[in-house]
This record gives C-alpha cells, sequence and structure tokens, in this order.
C-alpha cells in the first residue's frame, strides 16, 4: 500500500473540533484516493513526492492545491460553502477533493512512467481533473434563450433636483417604472414633479415643473449586490408660472432628450437604493410668460441628481 505525504496548512490543534476536523480530512482523503493513505506530515516537505496543501481562507473557503515535485505541477480547487453547513462537513469535503486530486495526480505519474501504447479510439486520455468535481452543464439553447430573456420589474420613488430658470433650483418627487432583462438591457418610463421660482418685477413668482419620460440603456454588476445602469431618451415637459396677484397661470410644453447614470445597491430581501446624476437638453423655445408679458428664460441644457429607493415588483 502507497502512502501521500499530506501537508495541511492550518493552525496547531488547540481544541477537540480542530482535531476532529484533522482526522475527518484525513479519513476522507485516504477514502477517495483507495488503495493510497493520506497522512499529515511535519513542516519538511519531502523534497520529491506529491504534496498536498490544505488552507483555510476564513471560515467559509478551503483551498486545496496539489504539488508534483519536483516538477512543480499543481492543480488547484477553491472550495466555498455556506453558514448552514456543519464545520466538520467542511473538513470532510476538503479531504474528498484532497484524495481525488491526489489519485489522479499520482495515476498521470504512473501513466507517464509506462511505455507507449497505441491509442485507443474507444477511450479518453484521463483527464486532468475528476469529473465528479466538474458540474454537468446540461443547458440547452433554448434554456440560454430563456434566461437571455428572463426579466425582473422595478419602481424608483425618491426626491429630484436639478438647475430651474435663471440659475434657479428645482426640486420635487421623481419616479420611474421599468424591466431589467438578464441579457443586460433596461427599459424604463419616468416622471417627475418639481418646483422653483422666478423674479418678475421685485416679486418672486412660484414655478411648476412636470415631465414625462421614457428611456432604454443597459446595467452591468460593478460589485457584490451593486450595478450601474446608462440610459438616455426623449421627454415631455411643460413649464408653468403663476401669478399670485390673480392667480393666473400661463406655461408652455418643451420636448427634449435626457439621460442618467445610477449606481444601484440592493439593501434588503427586494428593496435597494440608488443614486442618478442626470442630464439633458429642451428643444424649441423655453421663454415662458404670464398675461402675453415675458416672465422666465428656462436654460436649454440641465442637469440633477436623484436619491431614490427601488422596490422589485417581480
Amino acid at each position: 500500500m502507497g502512502m501521500f505525504p499530506v501537508y495541511i496548512e492550518m493552525p496547531p490543534v488547540q481544541d477537540a473540533l480542530q482535531l476532529e476536523c484533522e482526522r475527518a480530512l484525513l479519513d476522507a482523503c485516504s477514502e477517495a484516493a483507495r488503495p493510497e493513505r493520506c497522512e499529515r506530515v511535519g513542516s519538511a516537505r519531502p523534497p520529491s513526492s506529491i504534496v498536498a496543501v490544505v488552507s483555510w481562507s476564513g471560515d467559509l473557503t478551503i483551498r486545496v492545491e496539489v504539488e508534483e515535485r519536483p516538477l512543480r505541477r499543481a492543480a488547484k480547487r477553491l472550495l466555498s460553502f455556506s453558514e448552514e453547513d456543519p464545520f466538520i462537513e467542511h473538513c470532510r469535503a476538503a479531504g474528498f477533493v484532497t484524495g481525488t486530486l491526489l489519485e489522479a495526480s499520482l495515476r498521470d505519474e504512473l501513466d507517464a512512467d509506462a511505455p507507449p501504447l497505441a491509442p485507443d479510439p474507444a477511450q479518453s486520455a484521463p483527464p486532468d481533473t475528476p469529473p465528479t468535481l466538474v458540474p454537468e452543464d446540461d443547458h440547452t439553447e433554448e434554456d440560454d434563450a430563456h434566461d437571455a430573456a428572463s426579466a425582473s420589474m422595478f419602481l424608483d420613488a425618491g426626491c429630484l433636483f436639478g438647475t430651474g430658470p435663471a440659475g434657479a433650483i428645482r426640486y420635487g418627487p421623481g419616479f420611474a417604472v421599468g424591466v431589467r432583462f438578464s441579457s443586460g438591457l433596461l427599459l424604463r418610463v419616468d416622471g417627475d414633479m418639481t418646483f422653483s421660482t422666478v423674479a418678475l418685477e421685485e416679486e418672486m413668482l412660484p414655478t411648476r415643473f412636470w415631465s414625462v419620460g421614457a428611456a432604454a440603456g443597459a446595467t452591468w454588476s460593478v460589485a457584490a449586490e451593486t450595478w450601474l445602469e446608462l440610459s438616455a431618451g426623449p421627454f415631455i415637459e411643460n413649464v408653468q408660472v403663476h401669478n399670485n396677484a390673480d392667480a393666473t397661470s400661463d406655461g408652455r410644453f418643451v420636448g427634449g432628450m435626457r439621460g442618467s447614470l445610477t449606481l444601484r445597491r440592493h439593501l434588503v430581501d427586494r428593496v435597494s437604493a440608488l443614486v442618478a446624476a442626470a442630464g439633458g437638453t429642451r428643444f424649441g423655445d423655453t421663454t415662458v410668460r404670464v398675461d402675453g408679458e415675458y416672465a422666465a428664460h428656462v436654460p436649454a441644457p440641465f442637469g440633477g441628481g436623484l436619491v431614490a429607493l427601488s422596490v422589485e415588483l417581480r
């Protein structure tokens, strides 16, 4: 019976649980590598052998490396676990993976020493990694098409602020309803109602903006549970100035194009938080009059931002 010298990089055994983990790992390794046997060796590694290094990276990640000396060829596996998995099962899983990789490395070594044989078309060469460690990909083209077409709806609502008439600031509620596809495509309908003021003959007149628009764009992941969205599209806006003296108002409709860059971060369940920067331009005459007289000029280019919460509808 052969023997695999196994070097385990882990803290010294300090309690019964760590000792049980070491035994479980070695037993599972020997079971996977039958008829060979896995044993732990000291810090002085053999100069020429197949050595497995098992190291812990936190409580939920285990790295397994098998090194063939003196060739320095190595096979590596990274195992991740959930918090619900028992700690001893982490150790056993690492042992099975270690033993399987060791057995495969030894088999490759024996095949390299054996005289060459005529190729057998009915058999393929031994894989570098055991088939049991490679998850089968049973996706079909129909599955891929379905995944690409799957979508989720969302509702955004928050506070919008931006440039107003004659350098004034406008602010108010904003919303958006959209569909986000798994392929990255983003479609959205949005709107807002913001308020500002204009100075007319030393009187500050309230000004109201409301707009409705549509946009298309793309979304992609930039970090864990964090997404970046880029979109643009047309909109229609109404600007209205109110005359406080006689309770009359006048306004006009304008069209334009606007775009936004949004950073979205998942919070809990179906709720996310987002911040967005937006900008665009209005088309046509943006002069606003009250009772037929000039009241304010709304600059064609504009900018603003949005701070909001988002709820995934489905």
